[in-house]
């Protein structure tokens, strides 16, 4: 075979190769995207076999693969509505519904009617969150407008997550059916409120670049969640509440002025 015959048939090995990639590209976020609304599935699931703590794994796993999806689709340049209303369905399940499941699971009648009517306020209010999400595109530059659903969800993920913990330290009425509620109630109005959030989504998700940022960070969250350590706590109440004060120090300020 000569040099001109073997690198004719390489060339058309590698366009043969790019056909086949260009072909499956498309639907490789669909793989993150069901992998989210599985994860809420078995939340529900676990949650009702009152498997509480691997209930709230279950939901911040979708939040991770939540956060994935979009940024594997636009950089297999394969973005379609098709994929964005997908997302939208998903994430009812992973972040509306589930975290209500387990929460009414966990605490059952000692909520009460008043207990009842804010969980179904949360998941309205969720559901809200990602329509205009969906309809608007909710971010305003570098913010969310609105809590996004996927933190309100990991916030009570981590309250079930580290109740031992929470109930030896100073913030242990979190885990009270009222301190729950109030949680839950907070959450929900957040979601569905004007008050900014700093968003994350101006990270650009260059292979094989930024697995180096991604694999230490999945190491880190995942040595915390064998360890029982509350950087999730911290983090994510952190961010709840920094866009919240943030928000009602400039209403004050604009009040005084």
């Amino acid at each position: 075979m000569t040099v001109s015959a073997r690198a004719f048939k390489i060339l058309r090995r590698r366009k043969r190769r790019k056909k086949i990639v260009h072909k499956v590209s498309p639907f490789i976020p669909f793989i993150f995207t069901f992998a989210n609304a599985v994860a809420g599935f078995f939340s529900a699931v676990k949650a009702i076999d009152e498997s509480f703590t691997l209930a709230a794994v279950c939901i911040i796993f979708a939040c991770l693969m939540d956060a994935l999806d979009g940024r594997v689709a636009r950089f297999c340049k394969s973005e379609s509505l098709l994929g964005a209303e997908l997302d939208g369905l998903c994430d009812a399940i992973s972040f509306c519904f589930a975290p209500a499941i387990l929460v009414y699971s966990m605490y059952g009648a000692q909520l009460g009617m008043l207990g009842l009517f804010i969980l179904g306020l949360y998941v309205c209010c969720g559901l809200f969150r990602l329509a205009r999400f969906n309809t608007a595109h909710s971010a305003c530059g570098p913010y969310f407008v609105g809590l996004p659903a996927p933190v309100a969800a990991l916030t009570i993920s981590v309250c079930v997550l580290y109740t031992k913990w929470i109930l030896t330290g100073p913030f242990s009425f979190l885990v009270s059916p009222k301190g729950i509620s109030a949680v839950i109630a907070g959450l929900g109005l957040l979601m569905s409120s004007t008050i900014l959030f700093p968003s994350f989504k101006t990270y650009k998700f260059k292979f094989p670049y930024s697995m180096l940022h991604l694999i230490p960070l999945m190491s880190i969250v995942g040595i915390c969640l064998v360890k029982q350590y509350p950087i999730l706590f911290v983090l994510t109440f952190g961010y709840v509440l920094t866009g919240s004060i943030y928000y009602f120090l400039e209403a004050a300020k604009r009040f005084l002025m």
